[in-house]
């Protein structure tokens, strides 16, 4: 069974324990952000960390809800936020200086645009960058699972990268179907104020009402289903993350113990080795 399947379950065990820790977390990041905002410098940095720590944090909480419990080191939480804040700030230079290139190249060929095909060729660019950034978030997930799993007291600081790649297909799968229901979901809600208007029988308010309130009646349930919606779709996401990295793990534990070792030396073996170097001298 695919890991986005065996994940659902643990998706829900997650989502308890993430619903529960979201207000503190939001709450966290405004009041740091308002702070840090008063320092230079410091109030462009917090932002993005308390962003990548809110990650790391529900991917705790699918750790300790698949029984990882260990005592958390926040030092180090903060520390493997930051670093990823500073890898993903890296890689949207580098998106940003192509998606650049690209549009230089199409001012470059200023009226040729049509003819060219040049036109297709940047928004396909566009479209690959895209995809690309969209990859890049599922290959760092096993990765920032180990940092969130290593970040304890007795624990070692993983490397940024370990395990990078790992369960991409799944994590793929999951970020997918939680941005095209998003998407849907935002469909049905105004598809939804519409049918209300028009049962209402007020067809001027129809024309005028797509993208404006409607009654609470309809706007509060449609509201709270895609709020659910997201955030579990957000755990489904960590559930995901946490079985890639045990198997990761696994993998790689087993891969050390079939690795061929040095022979060791018996007692008598040593003590005869000893004999031979005093003979030496």
């Amino acid at each position: 069974m695919p890991l986005f399947l065996q994940s659902l379950p643990l998706s829900l065990k997650t989502l308890w324990r993430y619903l529960f820790l979201l207000p503190f977390l939001t709450a966290l990041t405004i009041a740091v952000t308002l702070v840090a905002g008063f320092i230079p410098i410091v109030g462009l940095i917090v932002p993005g960390v308390m962003s990548v720590l809110c990650t790391l944090a529900g991917l705790r909480c699918a750790l300790n809800a698949r029984g990882h419990d260990s005592d958390l080191d926040l030092g180090k939480l903060v520390r493997a936020s930051f670093w990823y804040f500073v890898l993903g700030i890296g890689v949207g230079i580098i998106f940003a200086v192509l998606a650049a290139g690209l549009g230089q190249v199409l001012d470059l060929a200023g009226g040729a645009e049509e003819s060219s095909g040049l036109g297709s060729i940047l928004g396909l660019g566009t479209v690959v960058l895209a995809l690309a950034a969209f990859l890049l978030a599922g290959a760092l997930a096993v990765p920032m699972t180990a940092a969130a799993a290593t970040a304890t007291i007795r624990g070692s600081q993983s490397d940024l990268f370990w395990g990078f790649g790992a369960g991409l297909v799944s994590l793929a799968i999951v970020a997918l179907v939680g941005f095209l229901g998003n998407v849907v979901m935002f469909f049905l809600f105004h598809q939804a104020i519409g049918l209300y208007v028009f049962l209402q029988g007020d067809v001027v308010a129809l024309a005028k009402s797509y993208f404006s309130l409607p009654h609470l009646e309809i706007v509060i349930p449609i509201t709270i289903l895609s709020i659910v919606f997201s955030v579990w779709t957000t755990c489904w996401f960590f559930a995901t993350a946490v079985l890639a990295w045990e198997r990761e793990k696994g993998t790689q534990t087993a891969q050390l113990r079939a690795a061929p070792h040095p022979p060791r030396l018996s007692a008598e073996d040593l003590r005869a080795l000893r004999e031979s170097r005093m003979r030496d001298r």
